[in-house]
């Protein structure tokens, strides 16, 4: 099986010293491409580190999770920009909205994940979005901004079956982490069984949410338990929701390549 991790941040600090090991055990299991999302200012020459030195597997993502939106220079924006120029193959990402963030509030995260989806709806770039508890805002942004044209995926889902449908309604795809083996996990259980196939994703979120049965940290190798468990729920092989997600993700990340 050909796997693509849809999500996933390998220049974490926490995973980074051990990347060379962590992609070889990936290529064992299937994992083919991985979308390696960037999170700030700090990481994201790792990012383009990384996609220089495994081009054919590592697809960049660069842009300001609402983690990191505290902490912005005055010159964020145009840095951002130059990286876009530089690669013209990354997505923008990981970008979006936490209502669950306690050290910087939340006042400024909706002008910078608007200022992001703007230049990737203006350059046709795909899109990895986050969001915790701030469905109703991330919609209403959409509605303003719009989704690029090549589409898009909100990552590691965690919203209410009846939000896939908004989020679709978008142009954005959903993406299942580990979260989903968690037996514990009605809710994205329901939300897994209202996504069409052609919108379905899969990603590991490394170094977080391992599957259930596997130990901290967690890397893309461990995706085929989050296929396996996919599978068993919406009544398909393995085979297929490999093959379903690998082209969908192809045809949202690597339409540019």
């Amino acid at each position: 099986m050909k796997l693509f991790d849809s999500h996933a941040h390998l220049q974490d600090n926490r995973i980074y010293n051990n990347y060379t090991a962590l992609l070889e055990r990936a290529q064992m299991c299937g994992v083919s491409r991985i979308l390696c999302c960037g999170s700030n200012e700090e990481d994201w020459e790792i990012v383009a580190g990384l996609y220089k030195k495994y081009p054919d597997c590592i697809i960049p993502a660069f842009g300001v999770h609402p983690f990191y939106v505290h902490s912005l220079s005055k010159n964020w924006f145009e840095t951002l920009n130059n990286l876009f120029t530089l690669y013209p193959d990354a997505a923008v990402g990981e970008i979006g909205l936490d209502k669950l963030v306690k050290d910087s509030g939340y006042q400024r995260q909706p002008d910078v994940f608007r200022r992001q989806m703007e230049y990737a709806v203006s350059h046709n770039r795909p899109v990895s979005l986050h969001c915790r508890n701030a469905w109703c805002d991330v919609a209403d942004i959409l509605s303003v901004t719009g989704v690029p044209e090549c589409g898009g995926v909100v990552h590691s889902w965690s919203g209410s079956a009846e939000m896939v449908h908004v989020m679709i309604k978008h142009n954005l795809s959903i993406s299942f982490s580990g979260s989903i083996t968690n037996d514990n996990n009605r809710k994205g259980r329901r939300s897994l069984l209202e996504v069409p196939p052609e919108k379905l994703l899969v990603e590991s979120d490394a170094p977080d949410i391992p599957p259930s049965q596997r130990n901290f940290p967690n890397e893309p190798s461990y995706l085929v338990d989050t296929i396996k468990k996919i599978a068993e729920l919406r009544m398909v092989s393995e085979e297929e929701i490999a093959e379903q997600t690998f082209n969908n993700a192809s045809r949202i990340f690597c339409s540019r390549i």
